[in-house]
């Protein structure tokens, strides 16, 4: 990535994994094709600042709770 872009694929990436999103399920609810965000998160494109925005307002996901059964 560029000098000039203000995030680069790692920060991403992390910033992604903060939230509990992968990029995947991260592309689909800001709208763009998941092949474009996996592009951007591998440094192979650079993000546009629209993508940024939408990617800051995505929510943290609630951590998955896991529930064991009762019968084995």
């Amino acid at each position: 990535m560029s000098k000039e872009s203000n995030i680069n694929d790692a920060a991403l990436r992390e910033f992604l994994a903060s939230r509990g999103w992968s990029a995947r399920k991260a592309a689909m609810q800001v709208g763009v094709h998941p092949s474009h965000l996996a592009r951007v998160c591998n440094g192979e494109r650079e993000p546009s600042k629209d993508l940024l925005r939408r990617l800051r307002k995505l929510p943290q996901l609630p951590p998955i709770k896991v529930h064991k059964s009762a019968a084995v």
